[in-house]
């Protein structure tokens, strides 16, 4: 049976897969959606694994379509959509699929190393003619020659004045003009002179392409020690310097030939910029169909790694859960992908027998999905577990015609004994063992579940003995791999219900405290909602008698229709926002509360794990298989070298 009211039946399942034909089977695995693999190689690292070189050259391909997309979104090229489901890249398609994204990796990267080059000496000659234009003012017809500067005339005679002075212009970052102002003056102790434009300039970072704001400076020091403070003061706040030129005139001259040199760079800008925009957006309509071709080969080999190569090295073995559902429909793609290549011996799976608890899978469809979503944000239902989706949906006549589903009835585990002996088993009836038995009724009255708790223990038959005794038989005619695997299961399943009585009633003690303490919470929230209840009423009470009632209904004169459609108006403004949304928002909040809090904690188990199978749908909202691939693939290089 298949449906939202409990988790498909899932079986384990044994894959044997010939080589030459197996990334065929698996690729169609993973469109399939229906199996979920086991790492049978969880004693290998995973940069020793067989396919552990295929994974990383699907990697390296990934890293290179990643710097296109980012170089692309540098320059908004547009990244067409998939409009069709491409398949995954073929082993013999590898190579050459590679050399064609090193080509285009190389082209972008040459055309974009160009591109920031050209930019950075486009910044300077911006940031140099700013600084002039801003900076010829201040200075004016004067010059900054070190004669004119050192010295100056009094009493008709030429005084010198001791030092150099040093003259430093250049642009600084807006942000930290300020600090970089009271850095200079400090060690300077005051003995600068030192001039800001009044205009900022916003120019473009050449690497990252955003804007920044700069201002111009004018910097006059004098004596070598002190211009050496200036200089390490500007490197520390990443200035810069621009020489300037000293008279009036060669500042001009450099101005109109920066003017020259800045309408030349920009026509070459503008045709490497073209190129590669051309290329960028070639790329980008093939983008996404390069991408998930990557993905899917990648999710493969990541998958055929989980596989075991058997003694001769001619099969790959694996193991999966599969939903009972889809067993036909994976064999048959296993014969059709056999006879596609026209192997000699035919990929084929087998049931295999296990006590480990199979994952949980509820199929959904768009409309189930968002209530099964809540439902997994709890926690995720156990194996064979009622699905609380299904209360909140039309599934309740199923329940009240079929009694045997419902949770007390179908976990008998959890309602009549916590730990029974499953005997029904043909192995485990071959082995009695020493079981102590809680038991743990539950009477259902007016729909709710009162648990009466009888520490009643039963003790069966002391038969350690005799245990042995046929464990040992067992073990002394068995023959075959398989009987050991038989032997397996029956001590593991043996060990599983074997359980301390001293533990059990530590258990059992936990429980009934959990329950006594559940039920006071339960019942004030219940009490809870009847007082809000009650309040509203109150409230909506005293708005009726205070607004309408007493400011409209009394009112006799002939204005009184007017004054009862405004007041109506008022009184509904009030009942609305308070009543109407406090009431919603109260319903909405206890219903969530009572359903999470107090249904689950009643009726809901809730310890399964959830079905996670092999699926390229999950690489459509970019999903990726192998999270660790970078690490494993740096350990294969030094590996091969």
């Amino acid at each position: 049976m298949s449906s939202m009211l409990r988790s498909d039946a899932m079986s384990m399942c044994d894959v044997y897969l010939q080589p030459e034909a197996a990334f065929d089977i698996v690729s169609r695995f993973g469109e399939m959606g229906c199996l979920q693999f086991l790492d049978v190689n969880e004693d290998i690292k995973p940069y020793l694994r067989k396919f552990a070189s295929e994974v990383c050259r699907c990697a390296e391909m990934e890293r290179r379509l990643h710097y296109m997309e980012s170089e692309m979104k540098k320059d908004d090229i547009e990244i067409s959509d998939l409009d069709q489901d491409p398949p995954a890249l073929q082993p013999n398609e590898m190579s050459q699929f590679e050399n064609a994204l090193e080509k285009w990796e190389d082209d972008i990267v040459g055309m974009s190393e160009n591109q920031t080059g050209l930019l950075n000496n486009y910044l300077e000659l911006r940031e140099m003619l700013y600084v002039l234009i801003q900076i010829g003012p201040l200075l004016g017809n004067a010059e900054i020659a070190p004669d004119s500067l050192l010295s100056r005339k009094g009493g008709g005679e030429t005084a010198r004045i001791g030092g150099r002075l040093v003259v430093i212009s250049g642009v600084v970052q807006r942000n930290r003009s300020f600090p970089f102002e009271t850095m200079l003056w400090r060690v300077s102790r005051g003995n600068i002179y030192y001039r800001q434009a009044s205009q900022d300039a916003t120019l473009q970072d050449p690497y990252t392409g955003k804007d920044i704001r700069k201002v111009a400076f004018l910097a006059i020091c004098q004596g070598e020690q002190l211009s050496t403070r200036m200089e390490k003061v500007c490197t520390g706040f990443r200035v810069n310097v621009y020489p300037c030129p000293e008279t009036k005139a060669e500042r001009q001259e450099m101005i109109n030939k920066l003017y020259h040199r800045i309408g030349d760079l920009e026509q070459v800008l503008k045709k490497t910029k073209y190129h590669r925009c051309k290329a960028l957006k070639t790329v980008g309509k093939q983008w996404s169909t390069w991408m998930m071709q990557v993905k899917k080969t990648k999710a493969i080999y990541h998958t055929m790694n989980l596989f075991t190569l058997d003694i001769t090295k001619n099969c790959l073995i694996g193991k999966c859960w599969v939903p009972d559902m889809d067993l036909i429909k994976v064999n048959d793609v296993m014969e059709q992908c056999s006879a596609k290549i026209g192997t000699n011996v035919p990929s084929f799976m087998s049931k295999t027998e296990t006590i480990a608890t199979p994952p949980t899978y509820h199929r959904t469809n768009k409309f189930t999905s968002g209530f099964q979503a809540l439902i997994n944000a709890y926690s995720e239902s156990s194996y064979g577990e009622l699905n609380p989706v299904c209360l909140q949906q039309d599934y309740d006549r199923e329940l009240y015609e079929n009694e045997d589903f419902y949770n007390y009835w179908y976990n008998t585990h959890d309602i009549w004994t916590i730990f029974k002996l499953v005997q029904s088993h043909e192995q485990a009836a071959r082995a009695d063992d020493d079981v102590n038995v809680f038991i743990m009724t539950t009477v259902w009255s007016n729909g709710q579940s009162i648990e009466n708790f009888r520490p009643g223990v039963k003790f069966q038959s002391m038969q350690t003995e005799k245990l042995k005794a046929k464990i040992s038989q067992f073990r002394r005619y068995q023959r075959r791999d398989s009987d050991k695997k038989a032997e397996d299961l029956l001590l593991a399943e043996v060990a599983k219900y074997s359980i301390p009585f001293g533990e059990l009633m530590i258990h059992q003690a936990i429980r009934s405290i959990e329950f006594v303490l559940s039920t006071v919470s339960h019942t004030a929230s219940y009490l809870r909602l009847w007082a809000l209840s009650l309040a509203h009423e109150q409230l909506s009470d005293m708005l009726w008698q205070m607004i309408m009632s007493k400011l409209a209904l009394k009112d006799r004169t002939p204005y009184g229709s007017l004054k009862i459609f405004i007041v109506f108006s008022i009184w509904a403004i009030f009942a609305v926002s308070i009543l109407v949304v406090m009431e919603g928002l109260s319903a909405f909040l206890h219903t969530l509360r009572l359903h999470w809090v107090e249904f689950m904690s009643k009726f809901y188990e809730g310890n399964g794990y959830p079905f996670q199978p092999l699926t390229f749908e999950d690489l459509r909202v970019g999903g990726d298989n192998d999270k660790d691939s970078e690490t494993m693939c740096k350990k294969t290089k030094l590996l091969n070298k």
